[in-house]
């Protein structure tokens, strides 16, 4: 379950942290176990700092599990997740008040067109607002399911995922 969303803009890495941790004790002040999940880019050093993106994270005790895969990868398995039902209910479920996550679902995230008006199924749109959106999102589902729909690991539920997409999206 999708329960809630944030989504940073020109802010800086360590005042998305902040806001993070603050959200976090806030909507989730009973749960034990936080897993974070992110995009492998982050432990690239760039020229523009002494850390990467990871080494910052850690300094706030936020230790995301990066995996490398294709966006055609994390779309299917959020496909998988969304066709996948039990009991009657889809084995994806987003909050209603995630309304940047389900406006992405019913459009905003999307392939780009060629100038035929088709849309080519390559790398999804880089709109500069959904992409960081599903882009997390697939960097948690990838983590957490196998291709083929079954959870890895752990069922507990009283744990909090948070998945972050720095990329481009961070001072």
């Amino acid at each position: 379950m999708v329960l809630k969303s944030v989504l940073g803009k020109d802010v800086k890495i360590t005042e998305f942290a902040e806001a993070i941790i603050q959200r976090t004790k806030e909507w989730f002040s009973d749960i034990q176990e936080i897993r974070d999940y992110g995009d492998p880019a982050g432990n690239q050093v760039k020229d523009t700092s002494e850390k990467t993106t990871v080494q910052v994270l850690n300094s706030y005790k936020i230790y995301p599990k990066t995996r490398r895969s294709s966006p055609t990868q994390r779309i299917e398995i959020i496909a998988k997740k969304l066709s996948t039902l039990i009991e009657g209910v889809p084995s994806l479920l987003v909050d209603i008040n995630c309304r940047d996550i389900i406006d992405g679902f019913e459009g905003g995230y999307k392939y780009p067109e060629t100038n035929s008006g088709k849309s080519v199924k390559d790398n999804p749109l880089d709109d500069g607002y959904y992409i960081h959106l599903f882009d997390a999102l697939g960097y948690m589902a990838d983590n957490l399911f196998f291709l083929q729909g079954t959870a890895k690991g752990s069922s507990r539920i009283n744990r909090v995922i948070r998945a972050v997409n720095w990329r481009k999206r961070f001072k």
